[in-house]
């Protein structure tokens, strides 16, 4: 199926008849030697030549076919085909590889990512909708980073939960093209709880999910967040977060949901698992579900000491929702940088089943740095990787990871933002080979680093397209208080798909 909504025109051209130029937005003037005539395409946004064939793209294709079909640019002769994946056509990226997008508040801010079968993509955070209102907020845009129009109001969608704060942090798209968001809501006082939403493919909330399209699940304590959400192949849902045991006490937690929302109890007690890994600060912010239907939960966890003492901890859990007593020590693995804070934000499965899990490191005095690690099947850190299964890789004074993506031929892309000077954060995207040394075919020695010409951009989830383009979301600070969802789209050489 194509991934993307082509319409390829065949052109049998005259013999003095050439594709003279193309026009930025929505014309494509066609130079004939006795004359020149301009075609005026409404909303198609690119369009690109190949020897006698003319790519067309936008959602207004069938117009186009439509003013060939009438006959009222005759000198044209056309089949439609299906496009050819594997054959590239260059689309670029809203302006110069990047996107930003105001939902018409002063604080919107983007988290996570996801690409549907059709190539569109789905970003997810929170708008701020008044006072001290804030709901969840996604956008869906187009292949060449417009608004799809198509879905909620003009490409986008807010969701209250009924409370004063709304905010998703992880989304993923199910088979029937469904949109799962998962976040958390303020519930009263200090009271937060897991916060779930499902959209039809238009944006409309799913009322077949939960009640009227969401679903809220308390853990039983004063606060509980979600932070990443996948789905298994029975189309159940898994969530992971963490959540608020007591006192200065916070541990890994999961749930299960059936495809209505329901808490599936046959996952752990009642459809819910809280893991602790025996200290006071355990949060969870990555899940993936290995070829086994085992899944990786990751975050990091509270050595002894505050803040001075985290490190970055990973469980595998059973189908079931035990731990997996296979992986680490009973189903727990440790492991420390060697400095005073190590986190783990994201989580990727290689092909060969290895885990890549992400997140940042604190190198000396206040400097940050990306810091990776790949784990065996077993849960032992993969000395084939780095130095002992584990790279560090710095841009300048700190730098944060937040996402990780494996492209097909294996390298690993890491996403994040890095401090450029002053008030100053920029995204900051790195590849690196299956043995972790950075990729120097990428971009700059392997790292990029991507201004949206204000003081804060800030990268968190990266993905790989079908066509191997990286796509990374987060925000971006347009003025004052006013931040807006922010994406970048890369070339596989790490250049800015632009035109």
């Amino acid at each position: 199926m194509n991934p993307y909504p082509f319409i390829e025109f065949t052109v049998q051209f005259p013999i003095d008849f050439t594709v003279q130029e193309l026009l930025p937005q929505d014309q494509i003037a066609f130079q004939k030697s006795i004359r020149s005539t301009f075609l005026p395409f409404s909303n198609t946004n690119f369009i690109a030549q190949n020897g006698n064939k003319i790519v067309l793209y936008g959602k207004e294709a069938t117009h186009i076919k439509k003013l060939v079909d009438i006959g009222f640019y005759n000198m044209l002769t056309y089949r439609i085909l299906q496009h050819d994946p594997a054959v590239p056509v260059n689309i670029p990226f809203g302006i110069d590889g990047k996107v930003v997008t105001n939902f018409g508040t002063d604080n919107d801010q983007a988290f996570a990512l996801a690409i549907q079968a059709d190539g569109k993509i789905v970003a997810a955070g929170h708008t701020h909708t008044g006072n001290t209102q804030y709901d969840f907020g996604l956008a869906r845009y187009n292949y060449d980073g417009s608004l799809d129009a198509t879905f909620g109001i003009g490409g986008k969608v807010t969701t209250d939960f009924g409370t004063n704060f709304d905010e998703a942090l992880g989304v993923t798209i199910q088979a029937d093209g469904k949109i799962v968001a998962v976040g958390r809501t303020h519930t009263g006082n200090v009271q937060s709880d897991f916060a779930i939403a499902r959209y039809n493919t238009d944006g409309s909330l799913d009322t077949t999910f939960g009640t009227g399209g969401k679903v809220i699940t308390d853990f039983g304590t004063n606060f509980d967040e979600a932070t990443a959400v996948t789905i298994q192949i029975d189309n159940k849902i898994v969530v992971a977060g963490f959540t608020h045991t007591g006192n200065t006490q916070y541990n890994f937690a999961i749930a299960r949901y059936n495809t209505n929302g329901s808490l599936d109890a046959t996952f752990g007690t009642g459809g819910k698992v809280i893991t602790d890994f025996g200290t006071d600060d355990d949060e969870a912010y990555a899940i993936v579900i290995q070829k086994d239907n085992k899944m990786v939960v990751a975050g990091f966890t509270d050595t002894g000491g505050g803040f001075s003492s985290y490190d970055s901890a990973l469980a595998r859990y059973n189908t079931d929702g035990s731990l997996d007593t296979s992986f680490g020590v009973g189903g727990k693995v440790i492991t420390d940088f060697g400095t005073i804070y190590d986190t783990t934000f994201a989580l990727a499965i290689q092909k060969d089943n290895k885990i890549v899990a992400c997140g940042y490191t604190f190198t000396g005095n206040t400097q940050f740095d990306f810091g990776l690690a790949r784990y065996n099947t077993d849960g032992s850190l993969d000395t084939s990787f780095g130095v002992g299964g584990k790279v560090i890789t710095d841009f300048g004074p700190d730098d944060f990871a937040f996402g990780v993506a494996i492209q097909k031929d294996n390298k690993i892309v890491a996403s994040g933002l890095t401090h450029t000077g002053g008030t100053q954060y920029d995204f900051a995207v790195v590849r690196y080979h299956p043995n972790g040394t950075l990729d120097q075919t990428f971009a700059s020695g392997g790292k990029v680093i991507t201004d949206f010409g204000t003081n804060d951009d800030e990268g968190y989830q990266v993905i790989i397209q079908l066509d191997g383009k990286i796509v990374v979301v987060g925000f971006t600070h347009t003025g004052n208080t006013q931040y807006d969802f922010a994406l970048a789209r890369y070339l596989p050489n790490g250049t800015l798909d632009a035109y």
